[in-house]
């Protein structure tokens, strides 16, 4: 349910920072009610919703089978919605009682001893005392500060030009030095790790050279409580934010791979490929400065199935930290430690297909896991070598490791790294759902799928189109390869006899789409699929062309949407100016329309709202115009 909030608690409705924090700890009521005969309704806090979201599912199966009867299509359930507190056949939910949050963010700065447990020093600072205070970066009137998001090049992922996405996090702003804020508790000790850690639990990280030695190209480190776009925190929502105060403005992936340690580094995956993404070191509502005396020792895991990939202790650690995906999970042992990780379907589905975590998809391929495979987690002993004598290992079935929370993939026990004693650290297999110890595997190495429906699939496209049962509107972002541009790329999708259609706004009309017409950006494509599948893509790598461009007639234009990235509407359609006045997209999941987009809308009208990738959309024009490409 914190999801669903986080769709209409504000103006953004998806993403990182859909769930609006500083309102839900402000305080708002949310109201759930069933239709049927006698409806009836059920109201949470939105602060109970905040401090336990898995207490609180909107479920739409159950063992995998679509909800029937009096409850379909939706159910609310989970810990915090038992007994009579749970709602059937789910019609509405309402957000109300909205309180305004009223008092200024604060950050508690602490310094850990050697164990990274015990508090040596800590204070806690408002971000008023810190500007009345403190040494203000941007004082009198901001300086525009930016981060550089990925740029879906793969043949320029570092973009030192830093000409492609250079604005990804864009704000006038005013801050802090985090070194001020550090020395405040007696500073960081050289070769020490800093921690900013938000509000919702996500971390990100840098050391000592970071804060007190910078690179000139980086600049000094800050978190920023005011931009000229909201003002103050808490009306800045996103704040306080850290943002560095590089000489030129930006903050690039190029920048960000000379500054900042490999571990410290933030990529964004996209079809198979790992994107460099300066935007995403730049953490939000930080809560806590936490100082470390140093890094922590380094490790990887190896995850290999239908692909092989390795994932660090930096990405193992961001992915647990996920609040908004909600990867992290805890258990309580007998003598009351708590060990925390991420559970182990989550990293099976990193490999159980060519999907390691796309943007916008679920990775965890549930019918792959009905289908049955086996998931063996390795130690490969003292000697460190797979294969040996001294191996180790435990193999479960898909089906009892599918969506179980209960199997953990710790890394921490009270908040600290494992005990590096030869058969614990540095991941080690707990969970209340494990009964032997010999399932509870220590000092993990690796973890394998093996079985028929684990297919080594190796990621050849440059996109995919991810169509859902039933009817999908859908585009292609960029223009297509030779070979690879016409609707012979949907041959694998059983239609169940269903014609692709088109539709042409000039004569109002609708065009069947045969199998030899060409797939082209900026058009519309409706297609029917049987089933949940992906539709590779395979761009033109000619430079030597002009973007795309399309006439559009007066009324209403199904159009496609131009990038590999979201983008607003207000500038996806900037080129049409003032003629269009409206986008409806479709979801194909709910196969529904969802909420239209308005040019000068306010609220879940906004043309803030973004438009996305390989999507068709409505768009009504009060007259004729051409709308052009915002990628190439």
């Amino acid at each position: 349910m914190k999801t669903l909030c986080g769709w209409v608690d504000d103006d953004v409705m998806h993403g990182s920072g859909a769930f609006n924090i500083a309102l839900a700890q402000a305080g708002y009521t949310v109201i759930v009610s069933s239709g049927g005969e006698s409806p009836y309704s059920k109201e949470f806090s939105s602060q109970d919703i905040l401090a336990d979201p898995e207490n609180y599912i909107v479920a739409s199966k159950i063992n995998g089978t679509a909800i029937t009867g009096s409850a379909y299509p939706l159910r609310l359930v989970g810990e915090g919605a038992a007994g009579s507190l749970s709602v059937g056949n789910v019609q509405r939910i309402q957000l109300v009682d909205f309180q305004k949050p009223t008092e200024s963010p604060s950050i508690r700065i602490v310094r850990y001893a050697s164990d990274g447990k015990t508090v040596v020093e800590e204070t806690t600072k408002t971000c008023e005392w810190m500007e009345k205070n403190l040494k203000v970066y941007g004082d009198p009137s901001g300086v525009r500060l930016r981060f550089q998001g990925p740029t879906f090049v793969p043949d320029d992922l570092w973009n030192p030009a830093e000409d492609i996405n250079p604005g990804k996090v864009d704000e006038v702003v005013k801050g802090t030095a985090i070194r001020d804020l550090c020395d405040l508790v007696g500073g960081v000790p050289e070769g020490g790790e800093i921690e900013l850690i938000a509000s919702d639990g996500n971390k990100v990280a840098f050391n000592y050279t970071n804060v007190y030695t910078p690179l000139e190209r980086q600049g000094e480190a800050i978190v920023a409580w005011w931009t000229e776009r909201q003002g103050y925190v808490p009306d800045y929502r996103d704040g306080p934010r850290l943002f560095y105060n590089t000489p030129d403005g930006i903050f690039g992936a190029d920048d960000m791979r000379a500054c900042l340690a490999e571990g410290y580094r933030h990529y964004y995956h996209d079809s198979g490929i790992q994107y460099p993404s300066a935007a995403g070191v730049s953490n939000k509502n930080i809560a806590t400065i936490a100082i470390k005396p140093g890094p922590r020792e380094d490790w990887s895991l190896t995850l290999t199935g239908a692909i092989a990939d390795t994932m660090s202790r930096s990405y193992f650690e961001s992915g647990k930290a996920c609040a908004m995906a909600g990867h992290g999970a805890t258990w309580t042992d007998g003598d009351g430690k708590v060990w925390s990780g991420m559970p182990l379907w989550v990293l099976c589905g990193w490999v159980d297909d060519a999907n390691k975590h796309d943007y916008g998809t679920d990775p965890f391929r549930d019918d792959l896991a009905d289908a049955g495979y086996n998931v063996t987690v390795i130690d490969y002993g003292p000697d460190g070598v797979k294969g040996t004598d001294d191996d180790f290992s435990y193999t479960f079935n898909s089906s009892f490791v599918k969506r179980n929370k209960n199997i953990i993939v710790a890394d921490e026990i009270d908040g600290a790294p494992l005990p590096n004693d030869g058969k614990t650290w540095p991941l080690k297999l707990v969970g209340s759902a494990l009964t032997s110890n010999k399932q509870k595997v220590g000092s993990i190495d690796e973890i394998v799928l093996t079985g028929v429906p684990i297919v080594v699939v190796p990621p050849t496209a440059d996109a995919t189109i991810s169509l859902k049962a039933g009817w999908n509107f859908i585009s292609v972002p960029k223009l297509l390869s030779a070979g690879n541009n016409t609707a012979a790329i949907f041959a694998d999708v059983d239609r169940e006899q269903h014609s692709i259609w088109q539709y042409n706004a000039a004569i109002k009309d609708w065009k069947r789409v045969a199998e030899t017409d060409p797939v082209l950006p900026l058009d519309g494509y409706w297609i029917y699929s049987a089933r949940d599948m992906k539709v590779p893509l395979h761009f033109n790598g000619d430079a030597i062309r002009t973007p795309p461009a399309k006439m559009l007639a007066r009324g209403w234009n199904a159009v496609g949407f131009t990038d590999t990235e979201p983008a607003t509407a207000r500038d996806t359609l900037l080129s049409l100016g003032d003629m269009w006045t409206q986008v409806i997209g479709y979801n194909a999941g709910m196969q529904q329309y969802e909420t239209s987009i308005i040019r000068g809308g306010s609220g879940n009208h906004a043309d803030t709202q973004e438009m996305l990738p390989t999507k068709g959309y409505w768009v009504y024009l009060r007259g004729e115009s051409e709308l052009a490409a915002i990628g190439a």
